[in-house]
């Protein structure tokens, strides 16, 4: 390793030394930190239960328990490796042990390219560094445990990076690196319809490229046509890149001031903060946050332009579309590098001890602060039961009322779960039967469906217009957040001298 320091060595270049002698131990170590957090439960989502309800249709056959609608906006690659190595039903009777261990082999596998593509970058002690960063970050450490798709996404993500580097770095090997950047393409788009986003990054940052440098003009021409290519079969063979696309269009053309400004200040008072430092932070220091990480994300127009360009066109696309914590996951290996560097360039700057204490604390904060967050989230892994401490316990009634629903429908083909709830994709997938949120007959509510719901968010006048009315409870659980009483019900047709069949229970 170099460095333009030479007497007296500075105290990150002592440290980048210690790192690289020491590395084994550090590896070890992040291994342990990342077993003591793995306890083989389904973390549950929105969209985590629509991939394992995915992963059981396309494993073992029947229809879907989430709308039909909804596994056709995704793409299929997390359902059908889920499907490949657990298939949904393990994972809905609480056998999450195989899924779990494939999410943390993707979690491993962004590890190491972010390894390697840092060793050519920079150099083995930066690479280490990076790792060890990367991995003690606590918003991957928490993907790391989720089944969603931002994890295998970033894989295919820092592949692309890995073989773009190699392809400026290497005088040879042309082909493997051609090949690392198309298999990167293909991996991100099985996973997520982002995959358009950063392919119009990268043609973005090629064409820019190609009009400043006439040396590799001829083969950036080509990558341009390649790149222009798998954005048209993208657009062709996935539906989801298309939806995305409609949807786009049609918040651009709708959006406003307000919204913009909604989104904005979501993103860089909550979640740019929170993603680097591993906790909310509450303003004002979450403004200081924010400026340190745009700061790494300008740091990086002078470390690669292509990194530079995708974290442009991934903000722009979250202040206009979606502002979400998860979708910064991909591009943590480089916006920590950018930290990084950014670091190193304003404490070189400084007098000595200055620069060395202002080293010292922004390293010291970063790294605990996420460690702390990692301990929050290792301290509700390893409680048990796990389900009531695991969101504040948003999700045990949900369980509790998945498995009533199983027990009282036999006929899994035929039954249809009625709640209005917003958690209606996850009691769909943890019962394995239909959830819908209306009681249209035509949704194929009719008597004998069951309906899950606090009594007084019951659609009274819409199931009496319908000609129904519910039953006894058949059971109940308690939802520790908001106090209420969940209440499973048969319905059927209404009483003729009932009235409108509302005091028939």
């Amino acid at each position: 390793m170099t460095t333009r320091f030479h007497t007296p060595t500075p105290h990150w270049t002592h440290l980048l030394w210690f790192l690289d002698r020491t590395r084994g131990w550090w590896f070890v170590g992040l291994a342990v930190l990342y077993a003591a957090g793995f306890n083989g439960q389904w973390l549950i989502t929105p969209d985590s239960a629509v991939h394992v309800d995915a992963a059981r249709v396309w494993s073992e056959g029947g229809e879907p328990a989430v709308s039909p609608e909804m596994l056709e906006k995704i793409q299929p690659g997390l359902g059908l490796v889920l499907g490949l190595v657990g298939g949904g039903s393990r994972i809905l009777s609480g056998d999450g042990w195989p899924t779990s261990l494939l999410m943390l082999g993707f979690a491993a596998a962004v590890l190491v390219l972010t390894y390697r593509l840092m060793i050519l970058h920079a150099d083995r002690p930066t690479a280490v560094l990076m790792v060890l960063l990367l991995g003690t970050n606590k918003l991957f450490y928490s993907m790391s445990l989720f089944l969603l798709t931002e994890m295998p996404f970033t894989v295919g993500l820092v592949l692309l990076l890995w073989g773009h580097e190699r392809r400026l770095k290497l005088k040879q090997g042309l082909p493997v690196s051609l090949a690392m950047m198309a298999a990167g393409v293909l991996v991100m788009a099985a996973f997520r319809s982002v995959a358009a986003v950063v392919v119009a990054g990268y043609l973005l940052a090629e064409l820019t490229r190609v009009v400043g440098r006439r040396d590799q003009r001829r083969l950036g021409l080509i990558l341009i046509g390649v790149g222009a290519a798998a954005g048209t079969m993208l657009w062709i063979g996935s539906s989801a890149v298309r939806d995305d696309v409609s949807i786009f269009e049609n918040t651009l053309r709708s959006i406003t001031l307000d919204h913009l400004l909604t989104n904005a200040r979501e993103f860089y008072d909550a979640i740019l903060p929170e993603a680097a430092a591993g906790l909310a932070v509450p303003p004002p220091f979450s403004w200081a946050v924010t400026a340190a990480v745009a700061g790494a994300g300008l740091a990086l127009l002078r470390v690669r332009w292509l990194w530079a360009v995708l974290v442009s066109v991934f903000a722009l696309q979250w202040l206009v579309f979606l502002p979400d914590i998860r979708y910064a996951l991909p591009l943590l290996p480089v916006v920590i590098y950018g930290g990084w560097t950014l670091l190193i360039a304003v404490a070189s700057r400084l007098p000595r001890w200055p620069g060395h204490a202002l080293f010292g604390f922004v390293t010291f904060c970063v790294v605990a602060a996420n460690l702390v967050g990692i301990g929050f989230t290792i301290a509700e892994q390893r409680s048990a039961p796990f389900y009531d401490a695991y969101r504040n316990g948003k999700y045990a009634p949900v369980r509790e009322i998945a498995e009533a629903v199983r027990r009282e429908s036999a006929d899994a083909d035929t039954t249809v779960v009625l709640t209005s709830r917003r958690v209606w994709p996850e009691l769909a997938a943890w019962s394995g039967r239909p959830a819908v949120a209306t009681v249209d007959p035509a949704a194929g509510v009719k008597p004998g469906a069951l309906v899950v719901l606090p009594l007084a968010e019951l659609p009274r006048a819409e199931l009496a217009e319908a000609g129904l009315t519910w039953g006894p409870a058949l059971a109940e659980a308690h939802d520790p957040l908001t106090g209420e009483t969940w209440a499973l019900h048969r319905l059927k047709n209404t009483e003729p001298h009932g009235g409108n069949g509302l005091k028939n229970r």
